[in-house]
């Protein structure tokens, strides 16, 4: 017996040491199992057998495809080995009657009994967060247990920058190239300055440096403007106005303002302008031209 106790114990530590010889091999087929403390599942047994750590109880379950949970002890025996139970039952259900808690055993399970076929839809990656349960992480425009439900995201409109002047109607165009709803611009800063006359003092990127106010306006195609709203304008003859999160100087430009969202349709043009430009009010010393990307926070059909 003490013999035969023997050749089973060098044995495992052979098998052992081959697998920590390839520590990426066992870390990977540790981290496909979810861990369930002081839990005890009462599954049908494929094998119960006797290991020296959680590892080789988790390597050996993965060689066989029929196991998919297993039961380890949490203390080791007189030899310094652990039972393991490897189980063919489907352990999906953290409710099930088959669960309950052991102060002598943990339960684990496959992640591929969570994530075996990955439901998550639009590109999403299945992630098991605990015993039994899964999330998917969904790519940006899409939400939800799966991924199924569109959300808003910001799309580039443009291929080259959208550049626009401070006089003479230079106005910058940008096109809609789906039909949806949009509920926010965002301008990104390239290159350029505008100017509220001719003063180095007065250049900025979206306003003047004299007031410090933002004059770069959002139009239709038939220059009726559509942002900034009202409430924002401090001057309706040049179209000056303030914002709570951009200013005549930031890198972005954003407007969040819409009450409600705007309903778009694809190849729409739209227009960017320089206040005292689109008003042709006190223009005439104006100078610069800034050019932006131009994003819209949209939901396309």
């Amino acid at each position: 017996m003490v013999c035969e106790s023997f050749k089973v114990k060098v044995s495992l530590l052979l098998q052992s040491f081959l697998i920590f010889n390839n520590f990426k091999h066992v870390q990977f087929h540790e981290s496909g199992f979810i861990k369930l403390p002081f839990f005890k599942f009462d599954g049908d047994i494929i094998q119960a057998i006797a290991v020296p750590n959680v590892f080789h109880c988790c390597w050996r379950c993965d060689r066989l495809p029929a196991c998919l949970s297993l039961n380890i002890a949490d203390r080791p025996d007189e030899d310094g080995l652990y039972e393991c139970q490897l189980l063919t039952t489907c352990t999906a259900n953290k409710y099930s009657g088959l669960i309950k808690t052991s102060k002598d055993y943990h339960h684990y399970t496959r992640l591929t009994e969570v994530c075996m076929d990955n439901k998550c839809l639009n590109g999403g990656t299945c992630e098991a967060v605990e015993y039994g349960d899964f999330q998917c992480r969904c790519p940006e425009g899409f939400k939800g247990k799966l991924c199924a439900v569109k959300t808003y995201k910001w799309h580039k409109t443009n291929t080259s920058p959208v550049c626009f002047g401070a006089k003479t109607s230079s106005f910058g165009r940008f096109y809609i190239n789906q039909s949806g709803s949009v509920k926010g611009i965002k301008l990104v800063y390239v290159k350029g300055y505008v100017a509220a006359g001719n003063r180095i003092d007065a250049r900025s990127k979206w306003g003047s440096g004299n007031d410090k106010q933002l004059y770069t306006i959002i139009t239709n195609s038939s220059n009726q403007r559509i942002l900034p709203q009202d409430e924002f304008i401090t001057n309706y003859n040049i179209l000056s106005y303030l914002l709570p999160y951009s200013n005549y100087n930031s890198e972005e430009l954003i407007f969040k303002n819409f009450t409600s969202p705007m309903v778009v349709t694809a190849g729409q043009e739209y227009r960017i302008w320089y206040g005292e430009d689109l008003t042709n009010y006190g223009e005439y010393d104006n100078e610069g031209t800034t050019c932006a990307e131009v994003y819209v926070l949209a939901l396309f059909d």
